[in-house]
This record gives C-alpha cells, sequence and structure tokens, in this order.
C-alpha cells in the first residue's frame, strides 16, 4: 500500500486531477492522503521494531523458560559477591576437580604470576551460572551446545586469561574485575588470594627488601631503623628489624665513584675562506626539492594553511570571466531554442486554463442531462464537450512535445558547456607542467577505477549489473570525467557506488579531520567513503552526492565552499527549516539561510519547490556524525546543489549566478585550488 501510494503522489500534479480522472480515482481508491498518512506511521512501526530485534546481540538473547532460574538451594544469595567467604559456595565434585585442574594449569602457564584460589574460581562459576539464566546463545565456542555448565566454565577460563594478563574485552574487565581488585593481606589481614597481584618480595609476604609494602603501606626506609605504619602497629610475622647505620655490625659503605676526567678542549675553528677576487660572480644556489605531484609547483601544500576564497578568486578572476563568458557565448543559440520553448508552454499553459475553465460547466450540464435522461440534450452538450476535450489533449500533447525538446536541448547545452570547461582543464595542466599524454593517462586510468567502483555487498553488484543502471551510471561518470581535474579528484570521483532500498540517495563521503594541526581526509562509513543510491536515482541526484565526494575530499575545497556560504549568508538570519517549510520531514536541528540561490533554482528546476531548494543551498552543519566538541569540520550543501545546476545546464547557470558557476566549475577544473596545485 504505502509502495503505491509513493508511487502515484505525483498524479495529484497530473492535468485531469481537478476532473477526478484516473489518478484521482486510483488515489482515494487505495485510501488517499489518510490512507497514505497511516501507512506511512504503520511501515514506520515496522521498521523500528525490526531494527530494535537486529540490534541486539545473541550473547543478549533471554535463556529457554525452563532456564531462567533464580537464586539458588544450596548457594544462598551474595555467596558470589567481593567480599563473601568463597568456603561457602557448593558445587558438583565435577567441577570442582575441574577447577582445580585449571588452577594446575595457570600455574604452569604463569609460573611468575600467584595462581587465583579455588574460592576465586568457584564465584566466577557461580556468577557464570547464574547469568546463564539472563544472557543465552545457542551455542559456545565451536559449535557445541549451550548449558548452564559451559557457560560457567566459560567465564571462569575468561577470568583466568585476564588473571594471566591477557586481553579481554571491557565488559568482562567489568562483570569480574572486582576480584582482581580485592584488598590485599597487608590492608585486610585476610589471607584470601588476590589474583595479578604480588604484596611484598620476601618470605613475610608483605614487605620487601626495602622494606616498602607493594601495595602502598609503609614508609621507606629511614635513618635510625623503620617502624611501619600498616595496621596494628606490629610487624609481620617473620620479619627481621633491619640494623640501623652506624650501629652493632654496621656494614661497609659501597665505594665512591670515580670522579670523572674533564673534558678535552675542543680544537680551535678553521680559519674563514679568503673573500672570492673582485669581479667573481657567487655561485648559484640549488633550489629546494618540492614534494608535489604538479611538475611546475613552487610550493608544497601545506595543510595547516587556509584557503581564502578571495585570495584564490582574485588571483584567477580574468580566466574564470573567460571560461564563464566562453560557455554562454558558445550557448548562445541552444539556450534561444530553450527560451522559445519555455515561451510556447507558457502560451500553451494559458489556453489550457481557459479550455478547462470552458470544459467544466459544460461538464457539469452533460452529468445533468444523463442522471435526468435527457438523451437529446445530452448528446448535444456532450458533442461541445468532446470538442473542447479534443482542443485540451491537443494542447497537452504539444506541451510534453516542447518539454521533451527542452530536455534534448539542455542536453546539448551540458556538452556545449563540459567542452570549454575541460579546454580550461587541458590548458591548466599544460600550465602546471603536464603533457597531454599524461593527461590522457590520468583520465583512463580514473575510467577504469569507476568503473569497478562498486561496493563489495551482493546486492549491490546484482544491481550495477543491471543493463540500464549500468548505462545510466556510466554516462554520468563520462560526463563528470570531461569537466574534473583527474590530477586532483581522482579519489574522489572512484569512490565506491552502493545500491540500497532506501527513498533517499546519501554520500558517506570522507571529512576532513585536524591531528596536531594538519589536515586530513578520513572515511566515516563501512563503504570507505562512496555514494549509496537506488536503482531509480536521477541524474541530478547522482550529480548531488558525486558534489560532496568532491567538497569533503579536498580540504581546500572545503575551506572555499564554507567561504562562500559565509560570505553569500553574512547578515542573514539562520532559519529552522520546521519553521520555513512545515511541509517537509526535516528534522528539529535543521536550518539554514535562503540568500538568492533561489533565482537560479526556479530557472533550472521549475518544477521543484525553489523556496525548498534556495534554504537547502544555505544549510548550515553546526556539527559533524562526531559531536560539536569534535576536531572536524562540517559539510556543506553549497558544491552538491551547485552542481545539479551545472549538470542540468551551464550556461543558464553561469549567466543567472556567476559566482556560484565560478565556485563550482574552478573547483572541478582545479583553477580555484591554487593551493593543492602548488601555485600561487
Amino acid at each position: 500500500m504505502l509502495n503505491f501510494l509513493t508511487r502515484h503522489e505525483v498524479d495529484k500534479k497530473g492535468a485531469t486531477w481537478d476532473e477526478q480522472g484516473k489518478g484521482w480515482q486510483a488515489w482515494n481508491g487505495w485510501g488517499g492522503d489518510a490512507g497514505f498518512s497511516w501507512a506511512r506511521k504503520v511501515v514506520g512501526q515496522m521498521e523500528a521494531r525490526d531494527n530494535k530485534e537486529l540490534a541486539r546481540p545473541v550473547s543478549q538473547t533471554p535463556a529457554p523458560p525452563k532456564e531462567r532460574i533464580k537464586g539458588s538451594k544450596e548457594n544462598p544469595e551474595g555467596t558470589a559477591s567481593t567480599r563473601s567467604k568463597a568456603g561457602d559456595i557448593e558445587i558438583s565434585v565435577e567441577n570442582e576437580e575441574a577447577l582445580k585442574n585449571k588452577i594446575a594449569e595457570f600455574k604452569d602457564k604463569h609460573p611468575s604470576r600467584k595462581a587465583p584460589s579455588l574460592g576465586a574460581l568457584k564465584k566466577v562459576f557461580r556468577r557464570g551460572a547464574g547469568a546463564f539464566s539472563t544472557s543465552f546463545r545457542p551455542t559456545i565456542t565451536g559449535g557445541k551446545p549451550n548449558s548452564r555448565n559451559a557457560w560457567a566454565m566459560a567465564r571462569v577460563n575468561k577470568f583466568l586469561k585476564m588473571a594471566g594478563g591477557g586481553e579481554v574485552k571491557e565488559s568482562y574487565r567489568k562483570a569480574d574485575g572486582d576480584l582482581l581488585e580485592e584488598k590485599s593481606d597487608c590492608e585486610t589481614r585476610k589471607t584470601e588470594f588476590v589474583a595479578g597481584r604480588d604484596c611484598g618480595q620476601d618470605d613475610g609476604g608483605t614487605f620487601g627488601p626495602d622494606n616498602v609494602c607493594a601495595v602502598g603501606y609503609g614508609r621507606p626506609p629511614i635513618k635510625g631503623g623503620y617502624t611501619p605504619t600498616r595496621p596494628g602497629g606490629k610487624f609481620p610475622k617473620g620479619y627481621k628489624r633491619p640494623t640501623p647505620q652506624g650501629g652493632k655490625g654496621k656494614k661497609p659503605l659501597p665505594p665512591k665513584p670515580p670522579t670523572p676526567k674533564p673534558p678535552a678542549p675542543k680544537p680551535p675553528l678553521p680559519p674563514p675562506p679568503p673573500p672570492p677576487p673582485a669581479g667573481t660572480k657567487k655561485p648559484t644556489e640549488e633550489k629546494p626539492v618540492i614534494k608535489s605531484k604538479f611538475p611546475n609547483a613552487t610550493k608544497a601544500y601545506d595543510s595547516k594553511e587556509k584557503a581564502s576564497l578571495e585570495s584564490a578568486m582574485k588571483s584567477n578572476q580574468k580566466q574564470l570571466d573567460s571560461v564563464r563568458q566562453s560557455v554562454i557565448k558558445q550557448s548562445e543559440d541552444v539556450q534561444k531554442e530553450i527560451d522559445s520553448a519555455k515561451n510556447s508552454i507558457v502560451e500553451s499553459q494559458k489556453q489550457l486554463e481557459e479550455l478547462r475553465a470552458k470544459a467544466r460547466p459544460l461538464r457539469d450540464k452533460a452529468v445533468q442531462y444523463r442522471e435526468a435522461e435527457d438523451v437529446k440534450n445530452y448528446l448535444e452538450t456532450r458533442k461541445i464537450l468532446d470538442a473542447e476535450y479534443a482542443k485540451i489533449n491537443s494542447l497537452e500533447e504539444s506541451v510534453e512535445k516542447q518539454e521533451k525538446q527542452i530536455v534534448i536541448a539542455n542536453e546539448k547545452a551540458r556538452q556545449i558547456g563540459f567542452a570549454e570547461l575541460k579546454k580550461d582543464i587541458q590548458s591548466l595542466n599544460k600550465q602546471d607542467g603536464f603533457t597531454p599524454e599524461q593527461l590522457s593517462k590520468a583520465t583512463q586510468e580514473l575510467k577504469e577505477k569507476q568503473q569497478s567502483a562498486i561496493s563489495n555487498d551482493r546486492k549491490s553488484i546484482k544491481d550495477a549489473s543491471i543493463d540500464y543502471v549500468k548505462e545510466r551510471r556510466e554516462k554520468l561518470q563520462g560526463e563528470l570525467r570531461e569537466i574534473f581535474n583527474p590530477h586532483i579528484h581522482s579519489e574522489s570521483l572512484s569512490r565506491p557506488v552502493t545500491y540500497w532500498n532506501e527513498k533517499r540517495a546519501d554520500s558517506t563521503a570522507t571529512i576532513v579531520e585536524f591531528v596536531d594541526g594538519t589536515r586530513n581526509s578520513t572515511a566515516i562509513s563501512p563503504y570507505n567513503g562512496g555514494i549509496r543510491v537506488r536503482i531509480d536515482t536521477p541524474d541530478r541526484t547522482y550529480a548531488h552526492e558525486y558534489g560532496h565526494q568532491i567538497e569533503d575530499g579536498n580540504a581546500e575545497a572545503k575551506d572555499l565552499c564554507q567561504g562562500f556560504l559565509n560570505k553569500r549568508t553574512a547578515g542573514e538570519k539562520i532559519q529552522k527549516f520546521q519553521k520555513t517549510m512545515p511541509g517537509y520531514r526535516y528534522k528539529k536541528y535543521e536550518k539554514g539561510s535562503a540568500d538568492n540561490f533561489a533565482k537560479a533554482h526556479a530557472e533550472l528546476f521549475p518544477e521543484f519547490d525553489t523556496n525548498n531548494r534556495a534554504y537547502y543551498t544555505g544549510k548550515v552543519y553546526d556539527d559533524t556524525p562526531f559531536g560539536s566538541s569534535s576536531k572536524y569540520i562540517g559539510a556543506t550543501e553549497v558544491y552538491s546543489m551547485g552542481m545539479e545546476l551545472l549538470h542540468r545546464n551551464p550556461a543558464k547557470f553561469a549567466q543567472i549566478d556567476p559566482e556560484w558557476f565560478d565556485l563550482v566549475s574552478g573547483i572541478a577544473t582545479g583553477r580555484l585550488l591554487v593551493k593543492t596545485r602548488g601555485v600561487k
């Protein structure tokens, strides 16, 4: 039901909707708006329940009802606690023998560590047996069937591993770590074993040879003797008081170390070289080697330096103006064709409104005559109405034809505009020291990476192999290779494509991370960056998500986009999306500013909500997936939304918003990425 209503929501914009045509009948037959709302709610509840069930680990699955036992007849409550007496715990003879054997194995394996006592292992065993009632796994390691005994013994094994200094999960350490941290004999004056801790080094088991307790009790030796500060104020059994210095039986002091010899005097510095004869030229200093893949780079890119939009624009304004004007000029004829078709559509829409207004009363009369069984008047009215419908159908076909013509013309405009941007890439690569062969090779390598950049998920591979999906993807990637500099954006454009069932597309691009003042690109998803789309995702959405890859894959590009957004929305109030666009499913934290982004969207995407697209372009990301106090820079929507406009019609985009066009095209060709290229 939800899938049907989602597909047919577009029928509301159909020509016969107001006339209660087939689209209106199908929509309301399936429940209409109320049914659509109910279906979304029910599916959302089902998905939330499924996600909750899937998120629960296997080890948290409750045991079968017959195994959910609380308490024990043999062992009272609290016998497995830290302070209880381990001797009060009763277990079977077989299990007790097994624990003794494990203690013997521990001593063989860890001769330098004190083995845990039988009482400590009994506590762990008791805890594991109790936990079996609430945390259950059908099998244990090796695939053997689980049981209460096996579950308890597995916990004992983890405890022994922990006592032997092995690495265990934090959950195990929290569960039984209290047994590792019990007080030692020198504090509690008990003789219980403390796993992993050794109080003292001598036979007394409390104080070491330096009269210092291993767990911090007592003081170091002082002149004249030693007095312990442990509770009770008595020396441990077998302790021998050290002989004070200067008393009877004085031992000889150790010999003093020999006096070090003074260091040898340093040799005198050589005399300075004589001055060169008059008229002699100074030797040419060798230029430092610059680490950059750009042959003509004069400076290595330092990611600590933040890029300036104003500086990048100013140093390249002449070339940016030339490219933009060339794109507009070369597309003039095609643009006239598009404008003519749009004007025709506007006129046809006016005529359609007039004809529909004229047809409505005729339709009502025909219905009345039919209900009154007035055959003569019904036939006459129906004849006139059919003639009006014929005119409406003719105009609708004309509008549809004009719309197809605009699509074809936009395709031509895109090819022309992209060809001009490709020329700029060729010119820029020559300036950077690359040969045409090197540029061609880099482009071919990018193509090979893109063709294999599919997620390893079986569903993605299956969906990616569908002919029309593969054709559309490779067509769009081929268009992007025309306008993006492969020496700069190869990694961003060759990240994997994942096909999934979600309604929306998504970009799991990298983010920019500050590490000791240096910015690096860091992946934040299991897909290691890339885009996730449906198999029916339109080309503009592909372009949008690849725009995120470009912005997030280059620290300098991110700086420029952030600077552009700050400049365009300076002084403008930031609005909550839920307030400005209440009909959309925005979250309460989503916000932004519209600036005058709407102008380009209204011209190139009239079929969408212009206000929504403008605010979304100016969206502000205060946060990143790592929290507001993280070291990471959030993304923008400036470049991704600009990529949609550039892909629709480069010339019209350049004509309506030249500054935005310069940003998008300049980053694509690399003209604005002066720090990445190592040029001034």
